[in-house]
């Protein structure tokens, strides 16, 4: 009698990517636990393939990039749960008052009846303005430097070529005729008339 292999009662966790130290390290201190670190890998990873980082400074300019963008959007997050929180607190209270309430004003209320929040959300609000201006002030510096590095490059069509060949001697049949140096004839002596007239004397 064959008895059927039971199956596993679990299967094997998917092996975790591997991640360069420095950026794990980042995660670990930016990523709470209710976050997900794969999602800040993937963020990292666009910047990281985008500009393609050159040497240790350009690298942390990217690495402030990846920080600053990764908390403006949970400022932006908790201030939602806030307003969600509090509208859902507010909905038998605000469905007494009013029978039809469009969502836009249903999130003002929100905004208006955080009176204990208002500091909170002013605070996410002044956070989330400085990481744009951190994010946009290492964006400017990481061009900068980019563009240097693209200036400080040596220009290809400027550079001579020069040819590491001997010039090969010219073959009999090419070269060139070297004109020979000919001696002009002696001066002829002038004829007398006398003679000539009479030859013979």
């Amino acid at each position: 009698m064959h008895f059927k292999k039971p199956k596993p009662l679990y299967h094997p966790a998917t092996p975790a990517p591997v991640v360069h130290p420095d950026i794990l390290l980042t995660a670990n201190a930016l990523v709470l636990t209710t976050e997900s670190k794969e999602k800040f890998f993937a963020l990292y990873q666009e910047y990281l393939d985008e500009y393609n980082p050159q040497g240790p400074t350009q690298r942390d300019l990217v690495e402030e990039m990846v920080a600053a963008k990764w908390r403006e959007r949970r400022c932006a997050l908790i201030e939602t749960a806030i307003l969600n929180v509090t509208m859902d607190r507010m909905a038998d209270k605000v469905a007494e008052e009013f029978a039809n309430i469009p969502h836009a004003i249903r999130t003002a209320l929100a905004y208006l009846h955080q009176h204990g929040a208002e500091g909170v959300l002013a605070r996410i609000t002044r956070d989330e303005a400085r990481y744009i201006r951190t994010w946009h002030r290492a964006l400017k510096l990481l061009r900068e430097l980019q563009e240097e590095k693209i200036r400080n490059e040596p220009k290809k069509d400027l550079t001579p070529i020069i040819s590491i060949t001997r010039e090969q001697p010219k073959r009999s049949s090419e070269a060139v005729p070297v004109p020979q140096q000919t001696t002009p004839p002696p001066p002829r002596e002038p004829v007398r008339s006398d003679i000539a007239e009479n030859p013979h004397g």
